[in-house]
């Protein structure tokens, strides 16, 4: 029982992480693009950082299936985590 625990706490703080990466790219990028209004391949460059991201998202929740569904699930909550508190502090900054 306290492996489990244990598997589903580091699959927390995995999702929490990658959700940090994720978002935090995805935040680079878009503001980058803001920045220099004319980005050289400013298309591709987007889609690169989209695949980049996407790939490295769908291969931790992959992994982290293969572990176990719980490891998944507690995953997913981590990034979603992420998602909300990111999105609640953008709110309150009024940016």
């Amino acid at each position: 029982m306290s492996d489990n625990w244990l598997q589903a706490g580091i699959a927390l703080g995995i999702g929490l992480g990658l959700g940090w990466f994720y978002f935090g790219a995805l935040w680079t990028t878009v503001k980058r693009m803001v920045k220099k209004a004319s980005v050289p391949y400013a298309a591709a460059t987007l889609t690169l950082s989209t695949l980049v991201r996407l790939a490295l998202a769908l291969a931790v929740f992959y992994w982290l299936a293969s572990l176990s569904i719980a490891s998944l699930i507690m995953g997913v909550i981590g990034f979603t985590l992420v998602a909300i508190l990111l999105t609640a502090k953008r709110a309150t900054s009024g940016a």
